[in-house]
């Protein structure tokens, strides 16, 4: 009888080290099963919008004119990557100190407004928690969103004055500056056009009234003036004065615009 216990003991000390070693041996399910373990750093944002603009992970700072923010407000518009389940989307913007939850959709998609203050400058965070109570990077959210304290109309006035300014100058490389990328009608060509100017005409004398700012509320805005322009040209020595009436049509970018369009007479770049 003492041997029977024995060697029951002797089978089963085999059988527990066999099977550690076995399991040491197929490491397959254990490391399957931490490897599909959700993280909280792999919970993340898929995109993030601010009024209709794709903002980066890069981007950090925004900015926006109160003319621009239908309301008043601020829109955000968002969602979590992946397919895991996400038990709440909560935002700040004062510095931590309170979190609003907002609605969550069954595609992990998520929006919100807030109304914003000129020449505020708003820190928006976002926290994501999932169904196991993880949460994500917060701090790797933030995102500065300023309000200008100037008006669309003053930036414009702002813009074109500049860009009068270094027109006399005979400037060609820092008027350029503020044309866009994109400008229609092909930059380089307008490039030319304004050099052309710049060796036919000197004493240049530009006078304008701003008469309406619109924007489009995407990310463009026309500008429709009155114009008196008189100036000298080199060859002759002739002094001429001509006066006309045309639009302008600027880029917003984060607060800054650059002309993006002419529609009427050119103010810049009209010797042919």
């Amino acid at each position: 009888m003492k041997g029977r216990k024995v060697s029951r003991k002797i089978i089963a000390g085999i059988f527990c080290i066999a099977s550690f070693f076995l399991v040491g041996l197929i490491p397959g399910p254990v490391v399957l099963w931490a490897a599909s373990a959700e993280r909280p750093e792999d919970i993340r944002l898929e995109y993030l919008y601010i009024n209709k603009k794709m903002i980066p992970e890069t981007e950090k700072k925004v900015t926006f004119f109160s003319e621009l923010l239908p309301g008043g407000r601020v829109s955000v518009a968002g969602k979590v990557a992946g397919s895991a389940e996400v038990r709440s989307v909560e935002v700040n913007i004062d510095g931590r100190r309170t979190w609003q939850k907002v609605r969550l959709a069954q595609d992990n998609t998520f929006s919100f407004r807030f109304r914003a203050q000129k020449g505020e400058t708003y820190g928006l965070l976002i926290r994501i928690t999932d169904a196991k109570g993880n949460t994500n990077n917060v701090e790797g959210t933030l995102r500065l969103v300023a309000i200008l304290d100037r008006s669309l109309y003053g930036a414009v006035q702002d813009v074109l004055n500049r860009m009068i300014e270094v027109y006399q100058r005979r400037a060609s490389g820092s008027f350029m500056a503020y044309v866009d990328d994109s400008f229609a009608g092909e930059k380089e060509e307008y490039d030319r056009s304004v050099r052309k100017d710049m060796s036919a005409i000197h004493d240049v004398d530009i006078r304008y009234t701003l008469n309406s700012v619109t924007p489009d509320y995407k990310d463009k805005v026309s500008a429709s003036l009155n114009f008196n322009r008189s100036y000298t040209l080199i060859r002759t020595g002739r002094r001429l004065n001509d006066q006309g009436s045309t639009a302008m049509i600027f880029r917003i970018g984060n607060g800054k615009l650059s002309l993006y369009a002419v529609n009427g007479p050119p103010l810049f770049g009209f010797i042919r």
